[in-house]
């Protein structure tokens, strides 16, 4: 991990998961994120021709929320194959329990619906993001069970996830490694969320490409978000050490803070959010529902319902810059899926 100063305490912070959300409801992101990092034997046989979201909302019988992760639906090259879904989790610390045992609860949900829909078992590639202060403890799930021999491994579960380590791969790497500006930008917020100091050595590179990138609708929400989220960090530190960041920091990070306080070009404009509005999709909403919002908004909404199913509707729809009764229609558009995937033979 970087040296810089002590990090802050940001553990299990919503707002780490809410960044990630948004922009992994994205699937041009998403999918830059599986090209940039997965293996080429993987790359080599999939068709992303084929590449959409997959929700998979179900209800956990012990808190009764409402859980997903962020899914995406591709295929294999050639016929008569199987569907792949690639499964994305973000961690920001390192989990109580296995990390396999969450991961095999959503697969087990995808195998139960590929079974009901006649798909038969699907290939499906964990994948797990993370930016925590720790040492990520990489272990199989049969190390964890005390007492057993190598002979006895065989006997447990065992499965590979594609692991993006940003606490262990150095900015540089990170600069080199990912072409695209705002992907680039999002994993370095990601990465220094609890080192402000480097946060703010980047803050130059991250506002250049703000000015670099044509924002086209989803790509202003993205950036509306991830200037949310800049936000959110620096307001979270201890105000006394982020001035002396500051005041150390070299002059073009000072200026590119400023321009992120002042939301540098950042605001959804209203020329943006008209054209929006008028050429938006309908897919997806209930007859009444007021037509022509943004397939992004509506896709990044339906996410932090999904994750954060006790937020109000003023609280999503304030991050968002949308309305309270779209939000309302999309909770429950959403309580709707939930009920059909627990109950596939209810009309």
């Amino acid at each position: 991990m970087p040296q810089d100063v002590t990090p802050f305490p940001l553990y299990r912070v919503p707002v780490h998961d809410c960044i990630f959300n948004i922009f992994m409801s994205q699937g041009e992101i998403a999918l830059q994120l599986i090209h940039t990092f997965a293996p080429p034997h993987l790359l080599k046989v999939m068709d992303f021709s084929i590449f959409q979201s997959a929700p998979t909302a179900h209800a956990d019988e012990q808190s009764g929320t409402t859980l997903s992760d962020m899914v995406y639906q591709s295929r294999l090259k050639g016929k008569d194959v199987a569907d792949v879904f690639f499964l994305i989790e973000h961690k920001s610390y390192i989990p109580e329990h296995p990390i396999q045992l969450q991961l095999v609860g959503y697969i087990y949900h995808i195998w139960r619906n590929g079974l009901i829909n006649n798909r038969g078992l699907d290939f499906i590639v964990p994948v797990v993001l993370y930016h925590g202060e720790a040492a990520w403890p990489n272990q199989t799930l049969a190390a964890h069970i005390k007492g057993l021999t190598k002979q006895q491994y065989n006997f447990v579960v065992h499965f590979d996830y594609l692991f993006i380590n940003l606490r262990d791969t150095s900015e540089e790497t990170l600069a080199k490694k990912v072409s695209s500006a705002l992907l680039l930008s999002w994993l370095l917020a990601l990465k220094f969320a609890r080192y402000l100091e480097g946060l703010t050595r980047n803050l130059p590179r991250i506002v250049a490409s703000m000015d670099g990138e044509a924002l086209d609708a989803g790509k202003q929400l993205l950036w509306r978000s991830l200037v949310w989220y800049i936000k959110k960090l620096y307001s979270m530190g201890d105000k006394e050490q982020v001035l002396k960041i500051l005041e150390r920091a070299p002059k073009d990070a000072q200026e590119a803070y400023e321009m992120i306080l002042e939301d540098h070009r950042l605001s959804m404009d209203a020329e943006v959010v008209e054209k929006a509005w008028r050429e938006g999709l309908e897919e997806g909403l209930e007859e009444g529902l007021r037509k022509g919002i943004e397939e992004h908004t509506r896709m990044a909404v339906l996410n932090l319902l999904r994750r954060y199913p006790s937020w109000s509707d003023s609280e999503i729809a304030e991050l968002m810059g949308t309305s309270e009764e779209f939000v309302c229609a999309l909770r429950e558009q959403l309580a709707q899926e939930v009920d059909k995937a627990n109950d596939p033979e209810k009309p």
